[in-house]
């Protein structure tokens, strides 16, 4: 059975006593089973001492950037967080691409196709789950590296996310994979065994929130509606009231922070958050995540009520379903949606949790940059899907 455990430090000028912090948290004399993989979440001021620190931990590492994060009730706006996966009945692989920036969608493919390989080689049987961590890139998105990984691993449950830095500077964003910090990269581990993952994706409260009915999306090129409801899309938002009379003016090319609630033609639901209109055509509207003819989509404003709303859903099923043992991610536009309280999410979600586990509780939640999490279609399967302003759990039975 797969455990979790937990560490977080803010020491980014002593990678000695850094690496002590972590270990003396983790306690693994009493903790560490016979197989173990740490995930690690970390602020770019770790950039220069990353190495030294996580090269003192007696387990391989796997990682990105973050910003802000949260372990067991410590939130920290600096973190370096160490989440250790260990277990005497599982066993991990992990792997990592070359920097993708400016490569071919078929040399990315190729990529990530050798990471898949490599990671099914290094384990005895099929993995029951696949955690990337990816540098979103221009050329080949953080959904981009999901699809290939789903069609590759024959759908595999896949959990992850994308790096972030608190610039929101893509070129800034890092994974830590081989031993080494990489931009540009994507990392995954693979966990097989007896692993029994739940999975948790909560977006559903900006529906509450919706300024207009569901409408068909009737033209598209990738991420970019060019129409709705057979009209063009920035006169559609107009009709809706999302962006004024004047589709020029230079605030509606900028981040919007409009959700967009989208039902896939498979029944699934993810949030697609809208970027602005395109400054070359601002009949069109750019969207973060693909977009398909003949899906429905409604937009409502990310709010601190509907951010809490959700986090509050999340909650109450993990309290329900009596799980510890979680990793969690949000979307950093939901920190920023609460203003001056942008840390409120992440107290909400330690007091929730401790009213079942009290001191036992065992969560990591970090920042995101975009959210990858298996949600049901509307045959009640899992299927792995792409999110934003989301979000999302994966949990793991203590039994």
């Amino acid at each position: 059975m797969l455990k979790i455990y937990t560490a977080l430090t803010e020491n980014v000028d002593d990678p000695d006593a850094a690496a002590a912090e972590i270990l003396a948290q983790l306690d693994l004399p009493k903790n560490q089973k016979k197989h173990a993989h740490g995930l690690v979440f970390f602020h770019t001021d770790y950039l220069d001492i990353l190495a030294a620190i996580l090269k003192k931990l007696p387990f391989p590492t796997s990682g990105c950037t973050t910003s802000y994060a949260a372990v067991n009730g410590t939130p920290s706006e600096a973190p370096l967080v160490v989440l250790l996966l260990t277990g005497d009945d599982v066993e991990f692989a992990a792997a990592g691409t070359a920097d993708l920036k400016n490569r071919s969608a078929d040399d990315c493919r190729a990529e990530v196709e050798r990471v898949y390989r490599q990671i099914r080689g290094e384990l005895s049987a099929p993995p029951q789950l696949l955690i990337p961590l990816t540098c979103t890139l221009g050329n080949y998105s953080t959904e981009d590296v999901m699809e290939e990984l789903d069609r590759l691993s024959d759908g595999t449950p896949l959990f992850g996310t994308a790096a972030w830095n608190l610039a929101g500077l893509l070129d800034e964003n890092r994974v830590w994979c081989n031993g080494e910090v990489v931009g540009g990269a994507s990392v995954v581990v693979g966990v097989g065994g007896n692993v029994k993952p739940r999975f948790y994706a909560s977006g559903a409260a900006y529906a509450k929130y919706a300024i207009h009915e569901p409408a068909l999306i009737t033209e598209v090129a990738g991420s970019v509606i060019r129409s709705v409801n057979n009209m063009p899309a920035g006169r559609f938002l107009q009709s809706v009231k999302v962006v004024g009379d004047d589709l020029n003016d230079p605030r509606n090319f900028d981040a919007v922070t409009m959700s967009g609630l989208v039902t896939r033609a498979d029944g699934v639901q993810v949030v697609r958050g809208m970027f602005g209109l395109v400054r070359e055509n601002p009949n069109w509207a750019n969207m973060l995540g693909k977009i398909s003819v003949g899906e429905q989509i409604s937009f409502a404003p990310i709010s601190k009520n509907a951010v809490l709303e959700s986090s509050q859903e999340m909650c109450d099923r993990l309290i329900a379903d009596e799980i510890n043992n979680t990793l969690m991610f949000c979307c950093v536009a939901r920190n920023f949606a609460l203003g001056v309280q942008y840390m409120r999410e992440f107290e909400q979600i330690d007091a929730n949790l401790r009213q079942m586990h009290g001191d036992e509780v065992r969560y990591a939640v970090g920042c995101s940059g975009g959210e990858i999490c298996p949600v049901k279609d509307r045959n009640g399967k899992f299927v792995n899907a792409f999110h934003n302003f989301t979000i999302i759990a994966c949990a793991f039975a203590d039994n």
